[in-house]
């Protein structure tokens, strides 16, 4: 089995199957955000979660949405040391569990997952959710839709073999 998860100090998303689900299942972690006074609760909170999920699915990877680098100009800096600290967490509770753990980028994924790896924020998080539709993967807002596209970016690097179950090639044009 494997976690596809997309940090966030608010909602963070996540995603899990294994080689014979043609589908993820996952939601969303709400979490109490990267507010000094309540960030250690929400580490914890993280961390809880994370280990409640692999010892409930019998994970045995982890695959974790890079966080953010520090000189990206979108995010400031205190938004990005709360979600360096958040994978920290996650990575520190699956490894704790005996799970592989990877860190991803997201360009990666994106590209991996909808062709492009470099389409602007809300266009890809677009894509990433049409992908989504097209799949038949339902998913409770953009975070659960980019932790789906994680976890089918972790399945073809860890099952190879496996493959997403979707509308065969032009289904939608009535062509069978």
């Amino acid at each position: 089995m494997l976690i596809g998860i997309d940090g966030s100090t608010t909602k963070t998303g996540f995603s899990f199957g294994g080689p014979n689900d043609g589908s993820p299942r996952g939601g969303v972690w709400k979490l109490p955000g990267a507010d000094e006074l309540v960030f250690d609760r929400t580490l914890a909170s993280v961390g809880d979660s994370m280990s409640m999920l692999i010892r409930m699915i019998r994970a045995t990877h982890v695959v974790i949405e890079a966080p953010l680098l520090l000189n990206d100009s979108q995010h400031a800096a205190h938004t990005a040391m709360a979600l360096i600290q958040l994978t920290g967490a996650m990575r520190a509770a699956a490894t704790r569990a005996g799970c592989r753990v990877s860190l991803v980028a997201v360009s990666t994924v994106r590209k991996h997952f909808i062709g492009h790896g470099r389409l602007p924020g809300a266009q890809a998080k677009r894509a990433v959710q049409d992908r989504c539709r097209q799949l038949g993967w339902a998913f409770e807002d953009d975070n659960d839709a980019d932790a789906k596209a994680v976890w089918a970016w972790g399945m073809a690097k860890y099952y190879p073999e496996w493959a997403p179950r979707g509308t065969p090639l032009f289904a939608d044009r009535g062509a069978a």
